[in-house]
């Protein structure tokens, strides 16, 4: 039995997920062992920005410091009534005097594709109500440190479309971590039920830790095109940690 393949995330099944994965890949492990942490650094205030969108509660945080930079990752939870789409996290770092030491966005993706019902046929990614997204940088401030920063901001820019429909889209599966050099990456097959080819699709990987925090996140531009409807195995760049489980998700790069 291998880790079960996450598409779209609800908090419970985010959850289950992980301990899916975790007894799968590790063995059975103790309820209280492991990485409970929804927020790292612990302590640090991160808050809302005012006028923000809304719809969107940050779930989970990591900030930490890279070897050449600040890294971040990031889970949200639709808890509105209608699909957002095209979800983002923009975040503001500040200093204790709260001047601006820098800003940093990244995309947020929880494995759901919409059809725009104008006749075009665009499929966008959109975050359904109660489920979970996922989005991370491996290099933001590089010229900040850690230790520098006293306060978080963020932002969830994103759109509603009224008349959109959910699609099969995109999907990962037999997702396995596998030791390479320092760290990890990830294999797997990513498959499209989609009708047209799909240009620049991505696969993101998310170790996570007990209660979904992501830890890091490995990549993989899969193809430059992926025909309608067919499959292509991918490996994702590197990750330090494997965390307690992990979550697989697929994209398109616009």
């Amino acid at each position: 039995m291998t880790a079960r393949d996450v598409g779209r995330l609800t908090a419970t099944t985010l959850i289950a997920a992980i301990a899916i994965a975790c007894s799968a890949e590790h063995g059975s492990a103790d309820a209280t062992h492991g990485d409970t942490r929804s927020f790292v650094p612990e302590g640090l205030p991160n808050t809302e920005l005012e006028g923000g969108e809304g719809g969107l509660t940050l779930s989970a945080f990591t900030l930490v410091q890279g070897e050449n930079a600040l890294e971040m990752y990031a889970a949200a939870r639709n808890d509105g009534a209608t699909p957002l789409c095209e979800a983002g996290l923009s975040v503001d770092f500040l200093d204790d005097s709260e001047r601006l030491l820098g800003s940093a966005g990244v995309g947020l993706y929880s494995g759901g594709f919409y059809r725009i019902g104008d006749g075009s046929g665009v499929v966008i990614t959109c975050v359904a109500p109660g489920e979970i997204a996922l989005g991370g940088a491996t290099a933001v401030l590089e010229s900040a440190l850690l230790d520098q920063i006293a306060h978080v901001r963020h932002a969830f820019p994103s759109f509603v479309l009224n008349e959109i429909e959910p699609v099969e889209g995109l999907r990962v599966s037999d997702v396995r971590a596998m030791t390479k050099g320092d760290g990890s990456v990830y294999t797997g097959v990513l498959h499209s039920a989609l009708d047209a080819d799909v240009e620049n699709p991505r696969v993101s990987v998310f170790p996570v830790n007990r209660v979904g925090r992501p830890l890091g996140m490995g990549t993989s531009d899969v193809a430059a095109t992926l025909p309608a409807g067919s499959s292509a195995r991918f490996e994702t760049t590197s990750v330090r940690e494997r965390g307690e489980g992990h979550v697989a998700l697929a994209t398109i790069v616009r």
